[in-house]
């Protein structure tokens, strides 16, 4: 299970201060769902890219790099950018923009949305997206599926990291995401323990 950040730490403790009820008590029962954390616009946007820089390959502990990574493929390249990378909600959609560059389109910015569940209207992990993602012709083109599946990674990421640090199961391991849901207002993860069967004893 990954590392909080220093950047997830420090929003966890205001929460913990502001509303000590927010987060569940330790530890969680095998199988327990625990009540969503809600990460506000402001706070995805800081959490977004130390979660891509781990999505790009970077060291969790590494001290946070502007660097961008080079993504190759036969004779064909792709920077990208992580430390750039952004997130918008909406109404169950989040969307992930990624900061590129080509020597062909110079910097550009590729889209990807994904329709997720919302407070109201929960749909566990599941995700559908469109079959390729907004941005250059010749970006998406060569890239499209490989920018779906780093966009996603992102997500998953930062879902994990917020669900890992909520709270602890009987067995000391973190909890796990059951669900991402968005809306206007931002993000919602959902963190469980991990059912019997899945436990992770020491």
């Amino acid at each position: 299970m990954p590392a909080l950040s220093k950047e997830c730490r420090r929003l966890l403790s205001q929460l913990r201060q502001r509303c000590p009820d927010a987060l569940p008590a330790e530890p969680v029962t095998a199988g327990s769902v625990v009540p969503a954390i809600h990460i506000t616009p402001n706070q995805a946007l800081k959490l977004f890219p130390p979660a891509a820089a781990i999505a790009a390959g970077f060291d969790r502990f590494a001290k946070p790099s502007r660097q961008p990574v080079k993504w190759r493929e036969g004779d064909r390249e792709l920077l990208v950018f992580p430390a750039d990378v952004s997130v918008r909600t909406g109404d169950g959609v989040i969307a992930v923009s990624v900061p590129v560059f080509t020597d062909q389109t110079n910097k550009a910015v590729v889209h990807v949305s994904f329709v997720v569940g919302d407070p109201k209207r929960p749909a566990g992990l599941v995700a559908a997206t469109d079959a390729a993602p907004a941005g250059p012709a010749t970006i998406v083109d060569a890239w499209g599926e490989a920018l779906v599946a780093f966009a996603w990674h992102v997500v998953i990421e930062v879902a994990t990291t917020i669900a890992g640090e909520a709270g602890r199961d009987v067995d000391g391991s973190r909890l796990v995401p059951i669900a991402i849901a968005a809306s206007p207002d931002g993000l919602f993860v959902v963190p469980m323990a991990r059912h019997e069967f899945d436990r992770a004893r020491r």
